[in-house]
């Protein structure tokens, strides 16, 4: 029997058997995907406070050299904004990648015009299945037991262990269980839910447009939606507010695509050289509770949202550093009641980030209205220290733990760099830190500040 069973081998899977690993726990990763199948997604912005946990980790520089290997930047859209795009989304394109650029919200930039941001740190883009990479690398060097192709069918916790069912008819058991597969994964169910019903609908397409200059390359605002469109062969990007079929699971057909193109651009287009498209959704849901017994979620599989502002892969990985010092402090001897507080602490963050990626999709509508309203934020995104709380909180800087309202102001924060050398390789509970011009602190494995002397 295994200590711990994630189910999911994406990057909150992974990254989590390695903080499993770190404490001496054996586990396992089930992941449906076979060995060497690309990750879903493309690039993945990395916040600043992500970056932090890694570097804490050592995980920093391997991740850099895999950004840079393949290019890593914001975005891959590199087309002209083109004649209808809006000023603010013509110089966002115009900004994308460059220092200047502190994040955006709902494709409204936070530029960094006269200095007044140079001392926030540029996120970091890297493509999804080299950031797995890196992650399974560091789970396999330190002892997990990594199995491709095998797809969970079934999770029961059984009271002193939980049992797994696996697609080929095989079973398994393990102390705990934790779900870091997805939104509309197998571990999830039998858990309750917040949910928000979606609001609009992104289409995904690699294809060239028929015929060539009906909708030129560039990003484009229409009554009927939002399209970001690269030049052939590239990928074409399709938003569209209130459609009939928003909820629609399963593959995206060409005729789909095509359908949602015309609507979008008010055109009769036609695709070609079409490769295949996906749907994604602004619909939202949140875990009332992240543990039932011996069963726990992180990542999507605890919260989902629209994948406006690329927050859910990094507060993803900020849960499964919240829980695995936790999990494997209880596989040690701790109270199993303190995994409890792993949900108590994640879930603002999460409700957080919901709350944001509803309002960018508000933004992002086209109807008069909502064009009113953007008009507004974007004058307000200006005014400096407006800009400064957005671009800190899309860099994940606000990222705290809840403290009572009579804690000192540095409970729950992140540590400072010198606080953080406490932290070892096999750290797994507080430590006690001492350093020059602050008062004793006690600092958690992942990095925050659990009390203050």
């Amino acid at each position: 029997m295994w200590d711990v069973v994630v189910v999911g081998g994406g990057p909150v899977g992974l990254f989590l058997a390695a903080e499993l690993r770190r404490g001496g726990v054996s586990v396992v990763v089930f992941e449906r995907r076979a060995a060497g199948t690309p990750a879903a997604g493309g690039d993945r912005a990395l916040q600043v406070r992500t970056l932090q946990l890694l570097a804490l980790r050592g995980l920093l520089d391997p991740v850099r050299q895999r950004a840079a290997a393949t290019g890593g930047s914001f975005v891959g859209f590199t087309a002209d904004p083109g004649d209808v795009a809006p000023p603010d989304l013509a110089e966002l394109v115009a900004n994308w990648g460059a220092s200047r650029l502190k994040g955006h919200l709902a494709m409204l930039p936070l530029i960094d015009r006269d200095g007044e941001l140079s001392d926030l740190p540029n996120q970091l883009a890297v493509w999804q299945d080299k950031l797995v990479e890196v992650f399974a690398d560091r789970a396999h060097e330190q002892g997990a037991d990594l199995r491709y192709g095998s797809e969970v069918l079934a999770v029961t916790d059984r009271g002193d262990h939980v049992g797994v069912r696996l697609a080929d008819g095989s079973e398994h058991s393990a102390r705990w269980l934790v779900g870091c597969d997805g939104g509309q994964g197998v571990v999830r169910h039998g858990f309750a839910f917040d949910s928000t019903a979606p609001g609009l609908v992104v289409y995904l397409a690699g294809a060239s447009i028929e015929p060539a200059g009906l909708v030129r390359p560039g990003l484009h605002r229409t009554a009927g939606g939002l399209m970001f469109i690269n030049e052939p062969p590239g990928e074409l990007v399709v938003i569209e507010p209130d459609p009939a079929d928003a909820v629609t699971r399963g593959p995206v057909s060409e005729a789909d695509f095509v359908d949602a193109l015309r609507r979008v651009s008010g055109t009769e287009a036609t695709v070609s050289a079409f490769a295949g498209a996906v749907r994604v959704t602004d619909h939202a849901r949140l875990a009332l509770d992240y543990r039932h017994g011996r069963i726990l979620l992180a990542g999507d599989a605890a919260h989902l949202h629209s994948p406006m502002g690329g927050q859910g892969l990094n507060i993803g990985l900020r849960d499964a550093a919240g829980l695995g010092w936790r999990l494997a402090g209880v596989i040690a001897g701790d109270d199993a009641a303190t995994l409890d507080d792993y949900g108590r602490e994640r879930r603002p963050e999460a409700q957080r980030v919901l709350r944001d990626t509803l309002a960018q999709s508000a933004l992002l509508r086209t109807d008069p209205h909502s064009a009113a309203l953007r008009d507004l934020v974007a004058e307000l995104v200006e005014i400096p220290e407006v800009k400064r709380r957005l671009a800190e909180r899309m860099a994940g800087l606000s990222s705290a733990i809840p403290a009572r309202p009579d804690s000192h102001p540095l409970v729950g924060t992140f540590a400072p760099a010198p606080a953080l050398a406490a932290i070892t390789a096999d750290t797994i509970r507080p430590v006690p830190v001492r350093i020059d011009g602050l008062p004793a602190l006690v600092v958690r494995p992942d990095g925050y500040i659990e009390s203050v002397a």
